[in-house]
């Protein structure tokens, strides 16, 4: 304890060090988080020297476990790996890369868990409330109630960090470079899809949460889509996070949430986030493109039965085997079907911007997509 305490005494000044030094980096965002990048051009010669300070709190970080378990340490850390990724990555070895990937996907999977134990207790909740629906929603307001939002903000640091590492391989590829061999590797592919699948996984927590309680009581849905709106911020990077994942990534997310054996799937939950009381539109495009894309798009739209499951699957010889057996008869899902038979006149009587016209702009886009 005492050696601990005599590193506390300098930690005031390098923090407040540290800060000055980031402050010195910063982003701008002109389209959302997914457009992230530097603010200002840097010399050869200062980013080295910011690559070295990231090198030496590299090093410290491999030092004493309970020094770097303290909150203000790691959201240092995660600061200076914002501004590292974004301004020297490309001094990168693969040892750091190894390091940034492996802090990011801790950070990250720290809110997946919190989120997820959120989700399993409105699922156990609704099961043993349902008789009393206020005391069902005031329960729900308690269980989403973040105490302690650390874990949220250091994983808004990680996922933006992310969002720019995604951006770098994006660059590499565009440009069919080759001198960044640790973009290529299997181990690195790997450590990447683990991380959008965390991400996802985030997605489908708020996502099945909403679609639990609002099956039950409409005010409930709103406790836990107004839950979101505290943080919007984290959801819009989660939502960037989302459209930069791949079908594979986003098949074994949905396979994970059927496995899971909640009271709600993963399309009805997609569903009832799209068309949240609290809507925040990068959350709903993000929604919508899981939607609108396979692995999910057939089982979107149509309702679930032998056939349909056998598409999604099958193999592609499935697939044109039942072709003609789904243009004969289709049963389309009923958050789709409760729109569309709607009579015409309703929809043009609409207020052009209303969430209504909206969503039936979006059944008629999903119906063309599985078409």
């Amino acid at each position: 304890m005492l050696v601990l305490m005599k590193l506390l005494v300098p930690l005031v000044d390098m923090e407040d060090w540290l800060q000055l030094v980031i402050s010195c980096y910063p982003f701008i965002s002109m389209g959302g988080p997914q457009a992230l990048k530097p603010a200002r051009s840097i010399s050869s010669d200062e980013r080295k020297l910011l690559y070295k300070l990231f090198q030496k709190q590299r090093d410290v970080a491999g030092g004493s476990a309970m020094f770097n378990q303290l909150t203000v340490v790691q959201m240092l850390l995660s600061k200076l790996m914002i501004v590292s990724v974004g301004y020297c990555w490309n001094e990168f070895s693969k040892e750091d890369w190894d390091f940034v990937l492996s802090n990011l996907r801790r950070w990250i999977q720290s809110v997946v868990v919190m989120m997820e134990d959120v989700t399993e207790n409105i699922n156990g909740l609704v099961d043993s409330s349902a008789d009393n629906l206020n005391l069902m929603s005031q329960k729900i307001e308690q269980i989403i109630l973040i105490s302690d939002p650390f874990p949220i903000k250091i994983s808004e640091n990680a996922l933006l960090s992310f969002l720019l590492l995604l951006k770098h391989c994006k660059l590499q590829e565009d440009e069919e470079r080759d001198n960044l061999d640790t973009f290529k590797s299997e181990n690195f592919d790997s450590v990447k899809d683990r991380i959008l699948e965390g991400v996802l996984r985030l997605l489908f927590c708020t996502a099945i949460s909403e679609a639990i309680a609002s099956a039950c009581y409409k005010e409930a849905a709103l406790v836990v889509a107004s839950s979101r709106v505290e943080y919007t911020h984290f959801w819009n990077l989660v939502a960037s996070g989302v459209v930069n994942s791949s079908s594979q990534c986003r098949d074994k997310a949905v396979k994970s949430v059927e496995f899971w054996g909640l009271r709600k799937g993963s399309i009805s939950s997609l569903y009832a986030l799209l068309f949240t009381s609290k809507p925040i539109p990068l959350l709903q495009y993000a929604t919508f493109f899981v939607l609108a894309n396979e692995p999910v798009l057939r089982i979107a739209v149509l309702e679930d039965n032998v056939c349909n499951s056998n598409i999604y699957a099958g193999s592609d010889d499935d697939v044109s085997r039942h072709d003609m057996s789904i243009e004969e008869k289709v049963n389309v899902k009923k958050e789709i079907s409760v729109m569309i038979e709607r009579a015409p006149f309703e929809v043009l009587g609409m207020d052009s911007l209303s969430r209504q016209r909206v969503r039936m702009l979006y059944m008629g886009m999903k119906l063309n997509y599985a078409s």
